[in-house]
């Protein structure tokens, strides 16, 4: 269930980028994703426009890491400027009801000003500690 639910969310956001992109030239890029120094195995990369710091009109997606790189096509990208990025890495565990999406890592979110050159975004994420 919780897999068709992750399914359905990013259709949808694939079917929201295609629409509200339109006119924009759109850049694409990749890089290397680390955690504590060690390439991230696998997880998902959202980019959302900044509007705090801007940007009103900038196409959104997703992408996914695997074995530490990810990739955005140009046909796939976003516009340049200010974007807020969530990086998350999870794992399916079985249980009642379908199971449920265990954390790999803390979700990690931060902001970063995409230049309209930049054709590559290493994304390096600090160990953080546990609150209590």
């Amino acid at each position: 269930m919780k897999l068709l639910r992750c399914s359905l969310f990013i259709l949808h956001c694939l079917l929201f980028i295609s629409l509200c992109g339109c006119g924009e030239k759109l850049q694409g890029f990749g890089g290397a994703v680390t955690y504590n120094g060690k390439p991230l195995e696998k997880g998902l990369i959202s980019f959302n426009p900044d509007a705090e710091k801007g940007n009103l009109m900038g196409a959104s997606n997703i992408a996914a890491v695997r074995d530490g790189h990810y990739e955005l096509p140009v046909s796939q990208g976003i516009s340049g400027g200010w974007y807020k990025i969530r990086v998350e890495s999870t794992e399916h565990v079985d249980g009642e009801e379908g199971g449920y999406e265990k954390d790999l890592i803390p979700p990690y979110l931060f902001s970063h000003e995409f230049k309209p050159d930049e054709k590559t975004f290493d994304i390096d994420i600090p160990v953080q500690k546990k609150t209590k």
